[in-house]
């Protein structure tokens, strides 16, 4: 019985953390859709808030989805699907999802400015390289690593940085085409 009352707390607040990050991405989905009725001055105003609430529904929905995922996964393969997900996965769609908010909330000049943010995210991420190659240090992972007992170690600090500055670079990539829109 206490199992299952563990159950149901675990999937009740991962439940929740999940409505709470499609509720922010639907905020962000909406405002592109009326974006165009606020003033250039107020966007410009609201790009770090956006630039947050992106960063917070991504992070939001891919954990939570993958923690309540993960209770129907074998044993064996939890750590793998964990690694996969919290290094590969989830920094391109991060860094891109960032980027397209950048876009979109942008009033004028829009591959020019999300091209300037999408270069400091990955000097970010080329410091984060540099850090990792000359100190050692590696990322620590994150909620999911803590949870499930999954170790990040070198390569995953690799994986993890790859594929943010890849995200980064294709977003990057579509805003000059027009494909953010």
């Amino acid at each position: 019985m206490e199992t299952l009352k563990n159950l149901l707390i675990y999937i009740g607040i991962h439940g929740v953390g999940l409505a709470v990050g499609f509720a922010i991405a639907a905020i962000l989905i909406t405002l592109k859709e009326h974006v165009n009725k606020v003033n250039w001055l107020l966007r410009i105003l609201l790009l770090p808030v956006v630039m947050l609430m992106a960063l917070i529904a991504v992070a939001a929905i891919s954990n939570n989805l993958i923690a309540l995922l993960a209770i129907f996964w074998p044993k064996s393969d939890i750590g793998l699907n964990i690694w996969l997900h919290s290094n590969i996965i989830l920094p391109a769609a991060t860094s891109y999802f960032l980027l397209w908010n950048v876009y979109f909330i942008t009033p004028f000049l829009k591959p020019y400015v999300t091209s300037f943010i999408g270069i400091l995210w990955i000097a970010l991420y080329v410091f984060m390289l540099y850090t990792t190659l000359n100190y050692g240090i590696v990322s620590e992972g994150g909620y999911l690593f803590e949870l499930f007992d999954v170790e990040t170690g070198f390569y995953g600090t690799m994986a993890l940085i790859m594929s943010s500055i890849g995200g980064a670079v294709m977003a990057i990539k579509h805003s000059y085409d027009g494909e953010l829109e």
